[in-house]
């Protein structure tokens, strides 16, 4: 069972997301502490190295540790498979093609 210390930042993929402007944050956050996680966090496990990396979810996933909410791995987090995306470069086109269905 994944814990929220189990889950990796990768500043790679991060970087390749649009930063939320503070005024985001703050609406993403209230929600979250008015409505807990409505979306899971996107887990992707490293094949080489094994660690959980988040692909989306970034800020949700520092709200939850910045206001210590509980996180129930069952229902917070979506495990991408490594045969969905096996290369880190599969992992990168995912999260541009996420995030313009945003």
């Amino acid at each position: 069972m994944l814990k929220l210390e189990d889950l990796v930042v990768d500043p790679e993929f991060e970087a390749l997301l649009p930063a939320l402007s503070p005024e985001e944050f703050k609406n993403l956050e209230q929600s979250i502490l008015k409505n807990g996680l409505l979306d899971p966090i996107k887990v992707w496990e490293e094949p080489d190295t094994g660690r959980h990396i988040i692909i989306d979810g970034h800020n949700r996933y520092r709200i939850l540790k910045k206001s210590s909410i509980y996180w129930d791995c069952w229902n917070g987090y979506k495990y991408i498979y490594q045969d969905e995306l096996p290369t880190r470069d599969d992992v990168k086109k995912w999260m541009l093609e996420a995030a313009r269905q945003t």
